[in-house]
């Protein structure tokens, strides 16, 4: 993990961002700081990386939590009948972290996946 003033420059500069973002797009502002809170846990264990980087993973994750937090909650109490009388608020700040934990990898991977559909596509060879 690199220097905490870094990490706490890009903390602040992804949360501002994924704020002014999520108020547009009309995402609850508990599921964003639940993002961002799973974004933090995640960069505990990912390799160092620059700050502006950070802040642009740590956006990323707060928008992940925010946008799909409550639909992991939907579907976590359709198909888990039990999960439905805990109560919509702890559950909602819950998926929106474990989203933002899943966020910082799964975002790279997925779009790492999709660069390579598209080498695919262009090289004649395959």
């Amino acid at each position: 993990m690199p220097e905490p003033n870094a990490t706490a420059a890009a903390a602040a500069t992804g949360g501002m961002a994924a704020s002014l973002t999520g108020s547009v797009l009309g995402l609850a502002y508990d599921a964003l700081l639940g993002g961002l809170l799973g974004g933090l846990l995640s960069l505990m264990y990912l390799a160092p990386m620059p700050v502006p980087r950070m802040a642009i993973s740590l956006a990323g994750a707060a928008l992940a939590g925010g946008a799909f937090g409550p639909v992991a909650l939907a579907a976590g109490a359709h198909y888990l009948p039990w999960l439905a009388s805990v109560g919509a608020g702890p559950l909602r700040m819950a998926a929106a972290i474990a989203v933002g934990l899943v966020a910082q990898v799964a975002i790279p991977a997925g779009l790492d996946v999709l660069r390579r559909r598209a080498q695919a596509t262009q090289d004649p060879r395959s």
